[in-house]
């Protein structure tokens, strides 16, 4: 049993360095790789399961399901790309259901993992905006005049008073699986924020009036009836830490592109939406289009060629603005070690 697991921890750190090291210098994970790396892992799973530990599968799949799930939804999201998706699907595939038992937080603690890793991914961009605003002397030049403040209250609130809502149906269903399971309670969560944030984003301020309006009414009902417990003790902790938050996110936005030579642009690059629509007045063909600055609108290598050559023509200009990547492989690597350690550590 131990071999096998050496042999799985070995195939995990292999593919974590390559990943983190291909992410780094040319923005791609090789599928390849990818697919011999699982492939392995997932026949070493089976004698693993099958002989040595099946007392032990169940918290495995269990992980496994939760790890694919919140990996193809940070995809379709469009928050990182396929191969990210593919790697945290090997990462779950190579850790052995033993070590989730060293650790007693629940039936889900690979969801630590995605905790460390956009932790580290937050801390990253906002770190590199400190260091270019200190580079560019403007780091606390931010302005205010185009925030639509009755916007921002409205997502605010709509989305404390939805969120309250769902939680509580869920709590409702499912209280069986969550009771004192506080991290598959943070999973779920945490998805259920993320949809309703994407769905924010396509609605308009009226429609966000309304939602607000329902969603704040039925939580009162809940209160009233007795089925909610509203509890209305002020934190200004977390009210001081929100602030920060929010402001180092208006400097990590400040911060989200990079101006590099035209000749520079390689394939998996993302053009800012400005540079995309200064190709409009141009005649060359194969020119992207896409203006969503997100994985939607990673180049192809025949896009690339055409901005180089757009480059040369009557509207071409000698630089380009692209949106700066997040290396999530190396964040993922990081993340996946210390949660090992960690596990190990509290044996």
């Amino acid at each position: 049993m131990i071999v096998l697991e050496a042999i799985l921890f070995t195939i995990l750190l292999a593919v974590l360095v390559y990943s983190g090291y291909t992410d780094c210098t040319s923005s791609q994970i090789s599928n390849k790789m990818i697919l011999l790396s699982g492939s392995t892992a997932l026949l070493l799973d089976a004698i693993y399961y099958a002989v040595f530990a099946s007392e032990y599968l169940k918290l495995f799949a269990a992980n496994l399901v939760m790890v694919a799930i919140v990996g193809f939804v940070f995809y379709a999201y469009h928050l990182w790309a396929a191969g990210d998706c593919k790697l945290i699907l090997v990462v779950g595939l190579c850790i052995p259901g033993r070590f989730y038992s060293f650790w007693d937080i629940g039936t889900a603690p690979a969801f630590v993992i995605f905790i460390m890793v956009f932790s580290l991914a937050f801390l990253y961009v906002v770190g590199e905006s400190f260091v270019l605003g200190f580079k560019n002397k403007d780091l606390l030049k931010l302005s205010f005049r185009n925030v639509d403040y009755i916007s921002v209250l409205l997502s605010y609130f709509s989305m404390v008073s939805v969120i309250m809502l769902i939680n509580w149906a869920i709590w409702k269903l499912f209280s069986w699986a969550l009771y004192d399971n506080l991290i598959l309670s943070m999973a779920v969560s945490f998805l259920v924020v993320l949809s309703l944030s994407q769905i924010r984003n396509r609605l308009s301020k009226s429609k966000l009036l309304y939602i607000t309006l329902a969603g704040w009414t039925m939580v009162g009902i809940l209160v009233l009836t007795k089925q909610y417990s509203l509890k209305l003790t002020i934190d200004y902790r977390s009210w001081i830490m929100v602030l920060i938050l929010m402001f180092l996110r208006m400097i990590a936005e400040k911060y989200n592109y990079q101006t590099i030579p035209t000749q520079s642009l390689k394939c998996g690059q993302i053009l800012s939406a400005g540079t995309v629509i200064s190709f409009l007045p141009s005649k060359v063909q194969g020119l992207p289009t896409g203006t969503t600055e997100d994985l939607r609108s990673r180049l192809t290598q025949t896009e690339v060629d055409s901005v180089k050559r757009w480059e040369q023509s009557k509207f071409g200009k000698p630089y380009v603005v692209i949106v700066r990547k997040i290396p999530f492989a190396v964040f993922i690597g990081i993340g996946t070690i210390a949660f090992i350690i960690l596990e190990v550590a509290m044996q």
